[in-house]
């Protein structure tokens, strides 16, 4: 994992941080997802604030490493602050982005000794 972001991190800083030119980095969401689960919470919020676009799919990264700080109210408004952007049609894509997220649970029902994934990831189901 850490093999992989110390690779790829620096690319994926000089793309975001151009706000001139969109410029789609292949290997993001796997860099994103190494970070989370390597603990690197810190520079995986910090990558996420070079984006000039907000997107769900990245965002929900920042979400998960704030929740695993325990910050969950940080998490909660950045979840909620997507979704009302998505209500705006600020975003480019929010896809996910639960229509659930009105109290912490539903982001995040998870007893502390099993992990669950957030209910907003999970495919839905008719």
């Amino acid at each position: 994992m850490h093999k992989h972001v110390d690779r790829d991190l620096d690319l994926i800083e000089q793309a975001w941080a151009d706000h001139a030119r969109f410029s789609h980095v292949p290997t993001a969401t796997l860099t994103l997802s190494c970070l989370l689960e390597a603990g690197r919470h810190d520079e995986l919020l910090a990558l996420l604030k070079l984006r000039n676009i907000r997107m769900w799919s990245d965002e929900r990264f920042a979400t998960e490493a704030l929740l695993r700080q325990g910050r969950e109210d940080e998490a909660l408004a950045r979840a909620k602050s997507m979704l009302q952007d998505h209500r705006r049609g600020c975003t480019a894509s929010t896809t996910g982005a639960s229509d659930q997220l009105g109290s912490r649970a539903a982001i995040w029902p998870v007893s502390r000794s099993k992990r669950a994934t957030p209910p907003c990831w999970r495919p839905k189901t008719n």
